[in-house]
């Protein structure tokens, strides 16, 4: 399909599909240059529309697959189900699907049947052996539209950020870094890249990791000053976990009250025990509030994200991945209990 036809397809979609008349900042900038086929990174704040960069160029291809690497199992879910609303052919690969049907996904890729027009995936998964083989025919058959590697800051060295390296963990981090296979295997597929928080040092290093093109790249950096964010920073003296627990109910619920409504939030805690007991607290004062981390099972994270999402509950208490690149537009804030981070953590 010629360039010209892409970009004229990119824009129905956006009003037809996803409902925007216009483009918003840089996204018209980058979504041209990636249907040309190039390699393209982007650094833009959250509500920014990254998802959309890529999202335009993957539906608008009469065949094959972009695939998305994504950090988080949440994350995946969140824009898997949000792209099915919109009638697009979506699915995750992870490991919380049945071993049949990850053989479907395989069997329909390896037949060059391409029902789905993006397949989200972790890192891991990518980097798997046996699933990089069984790319290699969907390769030669030129089924691979493009590589996206979603809020790819977890890619960067351990030097630049040593207390975020180890918030991630060491196979959080690796799976990331060993994306560079991808290039290295199947030389002809487009990478996009796109993070919200990173430093010169850290975009050139998810740009050399992810073995990214320097003479063919496109590079849309946006500004960061966010008008409609308001920051607020509150010392409390030492005391015990109770009294500061009995505080941040307090907000809420004077949010609630000022707002005339309840509010959307998140609370992020350093540790598991701490949601369960934040989130225990805070349901005893009457509020729709749920815990939410790895040491939930599955459904039980699915019921937790899909109700915040829809509204039922109001509050979800989270470790740090929570969040990272949930598309919801009406959170009205984001509270740090007792979490000793550098900001470019939450940024």
């Amino acid at each position: 399909m010629p360039v010209a036809s892409k970009i004229e397809r990119c824009l129905q979609a956006l009003t037809a599909t996803f409902g925007h008349s216009v483009y918003k900042g840089k996204q018209q900038d980058v979504i041209e240059a990636a249907v040309t086929g190039i390699d393209v990174f982007v650094l833009a704040p959250t509500g920014m529309g990254k998802s959309i960069c890529f999202q335009l160029p993957a539906v608008i291809e009469d065949s094959g697959v972009t695939i998305v690497v994504s950090p988080l199992l949440a994350l995946m879910k969140n824009q898997a189900e949000s792209l099915r609303r919109k009638g697009i052919n979506v699915v995750c690969f992870n490991s919380e699907m049945s071993p049949e049907d990850k053989l479907e996904i395989i069997r329909d890729l390896a037949d060059g049947v391409y029902h789905n027009r993006l397949l989200y995936i972790t890192p891991e998964s990518l980097c798997n052996a046996d699933f990089l083989g069984m790319l290699q025919p969907v390769y030669e058959d030129g089924g691979l539209n493009r590589l996206v590697v979603d809020e790819s800051l977890p890619s960067l060295r351990r030097i630049v950020l040593p207390s975020l390296m180890q918030e991630w963990g060491h196979d959080f981090r690796e799976g990331y870094r060993r994306l560079g296979v991808f290039r290295r295997k199947f030389k002809n597929v487009p990478i996009m890249a796109l993070t919200a928080s990173a430093t010169d040092a850290v975009r050139r290093d998810i740009i050399h990791s992810l073995g990214m093109s320097e003479d063919r790249l496109f590079q849309a950096i946006h500004g960061f000053n966010r008008e409609n964010l308001y920051y607020e920073v509150k010392y409390s003296p030492p005391r015990t976990s109770l009294s500061h627990m009995s505080e941040i109910a307090e907000y809420i619920l004077d949010m609630h009250q000022r707002r005339g409504k309840s509010s959307c939030g998140i609370i992020y805690c350093r540790t598991r025990k701490l949601c369960n007991e934040l989130a225990s607290f805070l349901r005893g004062k009457g509020l729709g509030v749920r815990a939410y981390h790895k040491g939930l099972t599955p459904n039980i994270l699915d019921k937790t994200l899909r109700e915040w999402t829809d509204g039922t509950i109001d509050v979800v208490v989270a470790t740090i991945a929570f969040g990272l690149g949930i598309d919801k537009g009406d959170v009205r804030s984001a509270l740090i209990f007792l979490f000793h981070l550098v900001l470019s953590e939450r940024s």
